[in-house]
């Protein structure tokens, strides 16, 4: 038998895009799985110019290219080269889709370190192939080189045979069952026949049983009292911040606003008060708050609720901030650190559920021969979470997967999100194995738990009615009621409260769930009706009629709908205003609405039958999803009503047209939200927890507390403010750019110039420069105007969306200070890039909220003058929070340009100049305000 041969294989293009980029080196290994045969690499040279962000990348420069053969004439000697190999590499079908698009055709099963990376070490802090040689010890010469990468390629792959080699039976079991479920596409497929001598896995098999169970019931822990020196909390809190600050080696400098701070929230909590404290950059809020929390909770053994608003702090607060905690603790009183007990919460969506894992793997997926991408995102997604859940280190937490949102809907599957078995007595629970038990129970003992603003609402929200008609999760009535809440970037809490007690319902989510119930596709055995045929045929064979009902009704429904909105010509979105009711097709909409109401309640209904029918041990799963698709259909009906039926004086409905990918079809979806949230927050929070402490870098406006209290409708409650310590007068620069043309121009003229200026203000900064835009279309456009003249100016580019995400592009910076970035709404807050990598923002348009938002407009009509007392107060706190991304630490040193002449020209202006850093102001020129930038700035160190 002759012997497997692979070609480890790599790539380095001009770009991304399969048909337009170039190849301009290869590099092949031929090798076995024990030994190298060959090394082979060849440059390209290429018709168009060298990017420059890949000559940086690779370190291949022009000069290298200029006597290189086109790729054309190395074709024939490569195709010698991997004629009869199996192709390896990772990610290798980029590479293979490259080398087809040049005329080298490829086998398409091939071997790829990416998605074996991604199976066998699932939640490795990243998947690149970089870091995962660094992780598994692999020395790489040259990185993004192609010979080096296909090398690191093939040791990758040995790296990733010990792995399955050091897996448990039951995590090879679930890698095998995945494989098996994705038919012939599975990326797996050829790893794990080099591993199994060529045998093929298993196609399904039954559920797994959990462990034996522990106990019959879960019993989680309150908080424990710690016994705590005779002080106050004030006197404890200042005990731990000097204490901290007179030792050497704390590493704590002496903040006096940070002391300050943490005294008013101490002060606060023990006398039973609520609080507003706004704390600037360079404060230290974090500990502030959390110093005293702590030692309130563990001496009244209670729990307190930190909420944020961004992941970025609630990870900051989970990972770095408890140690410091602990150590403050320790200067407060000795020993006292270790018995604190801290964690963080999030939503029932981010936990794996180990049964609906077991069920799904042992169902197996709807695969005959190719698979559907979706069905292979599924099948990934089983493969990885089966072997994660095994690890000793799993906390079942989606954020360790890293998963990308073409994952959401398969996560969906598995998530927790409506598994009803915590105090059903399932296996998995009483074994403490269920990961969403162990994170309430986790909370439930925990002095401090974090948590996000959604979470935070929404759970509230389940608790009052869990309180008025006793059918709520009980864990949320003892989670989300917790003795004390601090809300760190509060100035958010009104837009996610709105976010929490949204409504929306469109067709193309019904019809998928519609689809999940009975599909017309034979190939769809995952179906309810088709898993329900054999033990409850007269349940499943109902449920049938009631889904082809439901389908008709809904579908009626939303052509009336889209019908409606089509009347008014462009309009993505249409508030359903008295006027707009009083339209004459609009009494037919709401006759067909009626009904595709009623008929959604029946098939409700129909479900909850059939849940009855197959409730037992041996089918939890198909009840639970039977139930679950019960309460999206009430869902649905509660949606349906509440936009319909709508109070327009305290509720805004809508009908919006939405495009979630580009060139996909437009969905019309109904909507409703609350207007006023200051009501509700009475309701949930004010009213019910006598300990409330609200704080931010940014929310006060024109100096004063009353534009946010009257906007969350908070009562009275004692008021701090803390300026940022960072010498700003020394440290930064503002600019107004005085020549910039009025935005009443055409846009054209407008989005020249504003390429032009960020041209010249990136040049002189030699990158180090954030651009914030307000509205994404611009942003594009002046993309396509600089990204090649910086580049010849040796300055990358990177944009949010077209160049990766928030977070990608923010690294991008990081990595290489030569670097400017464009971004919109979330690069506004939330990032943290000290040092000399961010030294410049540009914020080209005042940051005033879309007129045409139907919520915003709503809240418009409540004010007598809305621009003045609504729109400029929500724009001057949006404001502050982009300025406030440049200085981050005392040492660092830049400047901020606002290319939005409106805040020189328009009597609003003042408010805006009042509200940004104590830093000299000066209006100019674009050409004097980038010489100024490059005399201000120390000049970044020779390439």
């Amino acid at each position: 038998m002759s012997e497997t041969v692979y070609a480890a294989i790599d790539l380095e293009l001009t770009g991304l895009k399969v048909g337009s980029a170039e190849i301009i080196e290869v590099g092949v290994v031929r090798c076995t799985p024990e030994r190298v045969l060959e090394r082979w690499s060849a440059l390209a040279r290429p018709y168009g110019e060298l990017p420059l962000r890949i000559e940086r990348l690779t370190g291949i420069t022009p000069e290298m290219l200029r006597d290189a053969p086109p790729f054309e004439a190395l074709a024939d000697e490569l195709r010698a080269l991997l004629e009869g190999t199996i192709p390896l590499g990772h990610n290798v079908k980029f590479d293979i889709d490259h080398l087809g698009a040049n005329g080298v055709d490829l086998p398409r099963q091939a071997v790829d370190t990416l998605p074996l990376a991604q199976v066998l070490d699932p939640a490795a802090p990243s998947h690149r192939l970089g870091e995962l040689c660094e992780r598994h010890g692999i020395a790489l010469d040259g990185s993004h080189r192609a010979l080096a990468d296909a090398e690191a390629s093939r040791r990758l792959l040995l790296a990733m045979r010990q792995r399955w080699d050091a897996l448990n039976p039951s995590q090879r079991e679930y890698a095998a069952l995945a494989n098996g479920a994705m038919g012939l596409a599975s990326p797996l497929r050829g790893f794990l026949s080099l591993v199994s001598d060529g045998a093929l896995p298993p196609r399904r098999r039954e559920p797994r049983r959990a462990a034996p169970p522990k106990s019959d019931a879960r019993a989680p822990e309150p908080p424990p009292i710690v016994d705590l020196p005779e002080r106050s909390l004030a006197e404890l809190t200042a005990a731990a911040f000097d204490a901290a600050a007179g030792d050497a080696e704390s590493g704590m400098e002496r903040r006096e606003s940070q002391r300050a701070m943490a005294l008013d929230v101490a002060r606060a909590l023990d006398n039973g008060e609520q609080a507003l404290v706004e704390a600037g950059t360079g404060v230290g809020k974090s500990l502030a708050y959390l110093v005293p929390a702590a030692l309130w909770a563990m001496r009244e053994g209670k729990r307190v609720l930190v909420s944020t608003h961004t992941r970025n702090l609630q990870a900051q607060l989970s990972e770095d901030d408890f140690g410091l905690l602990r150590r403050m603790l320790n200067h407060a009183a000795p020993a006292l650190g270790p018995k604190l007990r801290a964690t963080t919460l999030k939503g029932r969506g981010n936990y794996l559920c180990r049964r609906a894992l077991e069920t799904t793997l042992a169902r197996g997926l709807p695969v005959d021969g190719e698979a559907a991408a979706a069905e292979l995102n599924e099948g990934m997604l089983l493969a990885r979470a089966g072997v994660w859940a095994e690890n000793a280190d799993c906390r079942g937490d989606r954020e360790q997967l890293r998963l990308p949102a073409e994952f959401n809907d398969a996560w969906a599957r598995l998530s927790a999100e409506r598994a009803s078995c915590l105090h059903d007595g399932t296996d998995h629970v009483a074994a403490g194995a269920c990961f969403l038990a162990r994170a309430f129970d986790a909370a439930a003992g925990a002095h401090i738990t974090v948590v996000n603003h959604a979470w935070l609402i929404s759970n509230l929200d389940a608790a009052r009615r869990y309180r008025l008609d006793n059918d709520a999760d009980e864990d949320f009535q003892h989670l989300a009621e917790s003795d004390a809440v601090i809300v760190d970037e509060a100035h958010f809490l009104e837009d996610a409260t709105t976010n929490a007690l949204r409504q929306s319902v469109n067709g193309d989510a019904l019809e998928k769930l519609f689809d999940g119930i009975r599909s017309t596709d034979r190939r769809h055995r995952a179906t309810l009706t088709r898993r329900a045929e054999e033990a409850a045929p007269v349940a499943a064979e109902r449920l049938a009629d009631a889904t082809l009902a439901a389908r008709e009704a809904v579908e009626a429904a939303w052509f009336a709908f889209e019908q409606f909105l089509s009347q008014f010509g462009q309009s993505d979105a249409v508030v359903l205003s008295g006027g707009m009711r009083a339209q004459p097709d609009w009494e037919q909409v709401e006759r067909l609405a009626d009904t595709a109401r009623k008929s959604l309640r029946g098939l409700a209904s129909e479900l909850r039958e059939l849940a009855r029918a197959v409730e037992g041990e041996e089918r939890g799963q198909l009840a639970d999803d039977a139930r679950a698709t019960a309460d999206i259909c009430d869902e649905a009906v509660e949606a349906l009503q509440l936009a319909i039926e709508a109070d327009p004086a305290q509720t805004v409905a809508w009908l919006e047209k939405q495009r979630r990918q580009r060139r996909a079809p437009e969905i019309v979806s109904l909507d409703s939200a609350p207007i006023d949230v200051s009501g509700k927050l009475t309701e949930l929070l004010w009213s019910r927890c006598p300990r409330v402490v609200l704080t931010g870098a940014t929310l006060t406006v024109d100096g004063q507390w009353g534009f946010l209290r009257r906007r969350l409708g908070m009562p009275e409650a004692i008021e701090s403010r803390y300026d940022s310590p960072f010498d700003y007068e020394r440290n930064a620069r503002i600019y107004i750019a005085g020549d910039m043309p009025p935005l009443t121009d055409p846009p054209r003229e407008v989005e020249q110039e504003l390429g032009d200026a960020i041209l010249a203000l990136a040049r002189a900064a030699e990158g180090r420069t954030l651009a914030l835009f307000t509205a994404h279309g611009t942003m594009r456009r002046v993309m396509e105007r600089v990204r090649q003249p910086l580049a010849n100016s040796g300055i990358a580019l990177s944009v949010q969306g077209p160049d990766g995400s928030p977070a990608q592009v923010v690294d991008d910076l990081r990595g290489n200070p030569r670097t400017v970035i464009f971004g919109v709404d979330s690069l506004w807050t939330g990032i943290d890039v000290p040092g000399e990598a961010l030294s410049q923002v540009i914020v080209c348009r005042l940051p005033f909220d879309r007129p045409n938002d139907p919520i915003q407009s709503a809240r418009a009509e409540q004010y007598e003058n809305a621009f003045v007392e609504l729109s400029v107060p929500t724009a001057i706190l949006k404001l502050r929070q982009g300025v406030g991304r440049l200085i981050r630490t005392g040492e660092d040193r830049g400047v901020i340009i606002i290319l939005d002449n409106r805040v020189a020209t328009k009597r609003y202006g003042a408010r805006f100049l009042n509200e940004l850093p104590p830093a000299p102001i000066d209006e100019s020129p674009i050409q004097r305000i980038a010489a100024e930038v490059r005399a201000f700035l120390p000049p970044l160190p020779p390439l």
